[in-house]
């Protein structure tokens, strides 16, 4: 394998997990005060938290998880040419950002060509191909919560800014449990004869469900007044029919679950009512939240013992209501990825924004890196409203950035500027967001970046206020703009106008 002579560690600000993960994988070491220094190789990676609400709370990265990464050329197949093989990256501290490097032998870049990135978690010794599983032992669900990332491509000495996303491979089973009012202290929910083995193709991520059988059992946790719940991790299998156990302060209580066949990735929910009776710069590397399935069908009712006692449906969170517009261009709600990105212009789209699920409803754009210098994250050329004039464009925002956003509205009006011609446009300048309310811009003179974003991991709305303005016909239509050397963490989604 080719080496440089740069030997800087290899970093992965890594995001939470599922569950609490004090022992995943093994002993703890001592903490690295400068990763860079330690680490060997000049791959380094990096990766945010998960957006609140995604993710269980509480789970953080400890120390000695580790991650594999394969490193293949450009449009290269995983197998036996890889240009480096499940190179091991661990973290030296525990947290909900941390640092990970490589111990023994990292990856180094070649000096010329390009490189194609595989990474997954949990790492194992002598991996090539393929990872096999076991989900018997629900005792420490981070080590079973298999995760995979294919996505970075063409990572090279002189263009390394990359974006590693990692997806759940596995299927959730989440038991949710509501009482009359009876504590539930101690409890296990077991599921009998379920599959609980098979592999995960490096290639793809695909995962291949074994033979073996076992009866799973994960604990009971309190999840609110009245709310407990259980979650456990499985392959995709058909759970119709399957006998689970609640046992309950220490009675059992045996119900079948109507479960049709389970797919990777998803979650599905079991409602239980209980009565007594250069440097590679990875710029974010995020885990996908768990995708929703379907339900069991209806509520199980367990005890017996009583009546059960009518629960009151759950008041929902609340949600940014809904805008009445129509998408502002082409996949302005990012679920259709592919229209959007065909509507931009030559520049495309900046290297650290992507799509993620997660948004406000369906996908967003998350814009997670340090830009170097006031940059564009895309210009859209098509206007899929066909208006040509309305009073407001809105959109919302989730997370944090260290300076704030500039929007850009064209028209099909010329500006002269040092001789040269330009499309007219004006621009709304986001500056300071600090909390949850809603937000209203007016045009500006020039774009600004001043200010800071923390929108509490809450969808904050934000509105363009464009009555009078008459709106580009052609060219350039829409743009949005960051600011340079700040670092942004942001979620984006959903541009309407009415």
């Amino acid at each position: 394998m080719m080496k440089t002579t740069t030997k800087l560690g290899s970093l992965l600000l890594a995001s939470t997990l599922l569950f609490s993960s004090c022992q995943r994988s093994g002993g703890c070491g001592c903490e690295v005060d400068d990763p860079y220094a330690k680490g060997k190789g000049d791959l380094r990676v990096s990766s945010n938290i998960v957006q609140p609400g995604t993710r269980v709370a509480g789970e953080t990265w400890e120390v000695s998880d580790a991650i594999g990464i394969f490193a293949l050329n450009e449009g290269q197949a995983l197998g036996a040419n890889n240009y480096a093989t499940n190179a091991k990256y661990t973290t030296a501290s525990a947290g909900g950002k941390v640092a990970f490097t490589s111990a023994m032998e990292g990856i180094n870049l070649p000096s010329t060509g390009n490189l194609d990135l595989v990474a997954y978690y949990p790492y194992k010794e002598g991996v090539t191909t393929e990872l096999a599983f076991d989900t018997s032992d629900q005792s420490k669900p981070a080590l079973i919560d298999l995760l995979y990332s294919n996505n970075q491509k063409g990572i090279n000495k002189q263009n390394g800014n990359a974006n590693l996303v990692f997806s759940h491979m596995l299927t959730l089973i989440e038991f949710n449990i509501t009482t009359d009012g009876l504590a539930i202290s101690n409890g296990t929910i077991a599921l009998k004869d379920v599959l609980v083995d098979g592999k995960m193709a490096l290639a793809n991520g695909a995962i291949t469900t074994g033979t073996k059988t076992a009866t799973p059992s994960v604990a009971i946790k309190a999840a609110g007044t009245n709310k407990y719940k259980g979650m456990m991790i499985l392959p995709p299998q058909t759970l119709t029919g399957k006998e689970v156990t609640f046992n309950i302060n220490g009675k059992p209580h045996t119900a079948n679950l109507k479960l049709a066949a389970t797919e990777s990735g998803y979650k599905y929910k079991v409602e239980v009512t209980y009565n007594r009776g250069q440097l590679v710069i990875v710029e974010g590397a995020t885990i996908n939240p768990w995708k929703e399935g379907s339900d069991n069908g209806e509520v199980i009712v367990i005890g017996g013992e009583e009546t059960p006692t009518p629960q009151p449906e759950p008041e929902p969170e609340p949600q940014p209501q809904p805008t009445e517009g129509k998408l502002l261009f082409p996949g302005a709600n990012f679920d259709d990825f592919d229209a959007f990105k065909a509507s931009l212009n030559k520049f495309g789209l900046a290297k650290y924004a992507t799509q993620v699920d997660g948004g406000k409803s369906g996908k967003a754009l998350l814009i997670k890196g340090t830009p170097a210098k006031n940059a564009y994250i895309f210009t859209t050329t098509k206007n899929a409203s066909d208006l040509t004039a309305a009073t407001k464009i809105t959109f919302y925002i989730k997370g944090t950035a260290g300076k704030s956003l500039s929007i850009n509205v064209y028209s099909d009006d010329k500006e002269t500027n040092n001789g040269k011609t330009y499309q007219a446009y004006k621009p709304f300048n986001l500056e300071t967001v600090s909390g949850t309310a809603d937000v209203t811009l007016n045009p500006q003179e020039k774009n600004g970046y001043i200010g800071t974003i923390d929108t509490q991991g809450e969808w904050v709305k934000v509105t363009l206020n464009i009555a009078g303005l008459k709106l580009a016909t052609q060219e350039s239509f829409f743009a949005l703009k960051v600011g340079s050397k700040s670092d942004y963490d942001l979620m984006i989604d959903d541009f309407t106008i009415e």
